[in-house]
This record gives structure tokens, sequence and C-alpha cells, in this order.
């Protein structure tokens, strides 16, 4: 009986998957671009203008917001829909790009130095500073040994910690902060 009931379960779960598939879903709307005068915009799903004011339904926050007519560039507005609507990309979008663009290509030419080669020059004043460490991987998990006299260290802590263990030189609430 298990058995015949098994495949009238999987055509109405089937039958239901279609229906339900088949019933318009509220899709979120493009939003759209009320440019005003002083050159920036607000996202906006619709508008309506009533009287002196320009009611529209912010994309942003989905509520209805107002402002004066008189403050919209209405001539810019249509022109960005009309190019938009013909598949034309904004001017700034296309800045974009190309900005995207050189960064992607200045990234794949340049190459990371070797550490024999890193010098932080323009860190000069902090040399004194840095903090140097090895892994000791004896030990899981690995620890990490103070090797440097960092003079910011001492004036926190009291000493420099050369030759601790990072996590036993820390105080403990720092440990879960600080540690890899």
């Amino acid at each position: 009986m298990v058995t015949r009931n098994k495949p009238r379960a999987c055509l109405l779960l089937v039958a239901a998957v279609v229906i339900l598939a088949r019933i318009p879903a509220p899709a979120q709307q493009l939003a759209k671009r009320l440019i005003l005068k002083d050159g920036s915009y607000q996202l906006a799903t619709k508008w309506e203008v009533k009287g002196d004011r320009v009611r529209y339904l912010s994309a942003e926050r989905d509520e209805w917001e107002e402002l004066p007519n008189s403050l919209v560039d209405w001539a810019a507005t249509d022109k960005h829909e009309k190019d938009r609507a013909a598949g034309l990309s904004a001017p700034e979008a296309v800045e974009l790009d190309k900005e995207v663009e050189a960064e992607r290509r200045a990234v794949g030419r340049q190459q990371l130095p070797r550490v024999e080669e890193y010098q932080p020059e323009r860190l000069a004043d902090e040399l004194p500073d840095l903090v140097y460490y090895t892994v000791d991987t004896a030990q899981l998990p690995p620890r990490l040994m103070i090797q440097s006299d960092g003079t910011r260290m001492s004036t926190a802590y009291g000493h420099t910690g050369k030759g601790r263990y990072l996590d036993e030189y820390l105080p403990a609430k720092l440990v879960p902060v600080v540690m890899p």
C-alpha cells in the first residue's frame, strides 16, 4: 500500500511546484534615479508629482518621501531614464569600469618583493618599535616567540619580552584578540 501511494505523492509534489512557480511573486522593482539640481540623486522605484511636491518611494528605505518639485532636474532625470532604457551606461559607471580595469591591470603587473628585499625605509621612525617573532612549530598549536627589543612593548609592559612566548607575555584578556 505504501508503494502505490509513493508515485501519487511525487506527482502531487511536482504539480504543486509547477503551480507555485507560475504564481507571480512581487519582484524587487529596478531602482530609478530622481536626479536633483545639485547633481545628487535619490534612488526611487516610483514617483508622483502632487502640486509643488514630488512624492517618491525610496528604493533604499522602502518608504514614501517628499521633496519640493523645484529641486528635481526633470530634464536630467528623463535623459537618464531614456539612456538606461536604451542600454547606455551612466557616465559614472563607465568611469568606474575604467578605474577597476586599470587597477586589475596594475595588480597583474605587480609582484610581491621577496622577504629578503623588504626594507621598510618609509617606516624608519618605527623601526625601534617593531617586534620580530619566530614560530615555534615543535608544539601544537605553533607558538610565537618574541625575538626583538621593541621599545613600545617595553614602555607598555615594563620589559621587552625577548625570548618569551607571546601568549605568555600578553595579558590574558589580550591573547584571544592578538594571537592568530
